[in-house]
C-alpha cells in the first residue's frame, strides 16, 4: 500500500534527522561519516560531513582514501539510498515542497552543475587554495549556514560582513527553489549526490519496472521528486535506479497502482 511505504520513509527520515542532531554530550565522531550533507560544524551533530572531510584532506594535499572507500562502497551497495531516506537536507526539501505555491521545472542540463561544484568548489579550490577560501563549498554551503550559522546568529548576533550576507542570500535562494521545485538543491548543487551518483548506477539495490504490468499511466514520472523518466524503462529494459538522479526513495513504487515496480530488497517493500 502506498501510505505504508511513504510513511515508512518519512519515519526513517525523521528518525535520521533526530539521530544526527542529538549530540548533547560534546563527544563528536567527526572523523566518521555517511554520504549525506550534514555540517560537522553544527554543535549537535555526531558525524563529520563527507564534503568537509574531503575538503580538509585535500587542503593538506592528501587523498581521503577511507572516505572515498566508504562512499563508493555504500554507493555500490545501495546507490543513493542515503539521499532519499537519511539525508536531513533532502528531508527538509521534501517538507518545503509541500508548501502550496506555483511549481516550476528546471532544465535537465542544470543537473550537471553539481559535478562542477564537486570538481571545482570542493576538489579544486580545497587542493589549490585551501578549505577556508571564499570559493570553497564549505564557506557557502546552505546546510552549514542553516545548521551552524543560524544558532550562531541567535547566540552571538548577526554580522554585517559581505560574505555572510552572501551566505544568507544563497540559503534563502535554496529554500525558495526547494518550495518551487522538488529537491532542486539535490538536482543542481549537492556535491554528495554527485559523488555517490557514479557508483550508484551499479548498486546491488535494484528498482525495476515490469513491462508487462505497466499501463503507461505515467504516475511514476509525475510523482518522482528527481524527475527520473521511470516509464522509459519499459522500453529500454534498464533498471530505474540506473539513472544517476535516482535517490531510491521508492516513490514510483508507492504510487504504481498496478504493482509494476518492485525492488530486490526484502526490507524496502510496500
Amino acid at each position: 500500500m502506498r501510505w505504508l511505504l511513504t510513511t515508512r520513509r518519512r519515519f526513517v527520515q525523521g528518525l535520521s534527522l533526530l539521530a544526527l542532531t542529538s549530540n548533547f554530550s560534546g563527544t563528536s565522531l567527526g572523523a566518521a561519516c555517511i554520504p549525506v550533507l550534514h555540517c560537522e560544524a553544527c554543535a549537535l551533530t555526531w558525524l563529520g560531513c563527507p564534503i568537509g572531510i574531503m575538503a580538509s584532506a585535500l587542503a593538506f594535499h592528501e587523498v581521503p582514501w577511507l572516505l572515498l572507500g566508504i562512499v563508493v562502497g555504500l554507493g555500490l551497495l545501495v546507490g543513493r539510498f542515503f539521499c532519499g531516506w537519511v539525508c536531513p537536507t533532502g528531508f527538509v526539501q521534501d517538507l518545503l515542497f509541500k508548501i502550496p505555491s506555483p511549481k516550476i521545472e528546471l532544465p535537465r542540463w542544470m543537473r550537471l552543475i553539481k559535478y562542477g561544484v564537486l570538481g571545482i568548489s570542493v576538489v579544486g579550490v580545497s587542493y589549490f587554495l585551501g578549505r577556508e577560501h571564499i570559493l570553497s563549498f564549505c564557506k557557502w554551503c546552505p546546510t552549514a549556514t542553516a545548521s551552524d550559522g543560524i544558532p550562531d546568529v541567535l547566540q552571538h548576533g548577526s554580522t554585517s560582513a559581505g560574505w555572510n550576507v552572501s551566505r544568507w542570500a544563497i540559503l534563502t535562494a535554496v529554500i525558495v527553489f526547494a518550495v518551487l521545485n522538488h529537491r532542486s538543491f539535490c538536482k543542481v548543487l549537492c556535491p554528495v549526490g554527485a559523488l555517490v551518483s557514479v557508483p550508484g548506477r551499479f548498486s546491488w539495490l535494484a528498482i525495476r519496472l515490469n513491462a508487462a504490468k505497466c499501463m503507461r499511466c505515467r504516475q511514476c514520472d509525475k510523482q518522482c521528486p528527481m524527475d527520473v523518466k521511470v516509464e522509459a524503462c519499459k522500453d529500454s529494459g534498464h533498471r530505474i535506479n540506473r539513472d544517476p538522479e535516482c535517490v531510491n526513495c521508492l516513490t514510483c513504487e508507492a504510487v504504481c497502482t498496478k504493482q509494476a515496480i518492485d525492488n530486490n530488497s526484502r526490507i524496502l517493500k510496500r
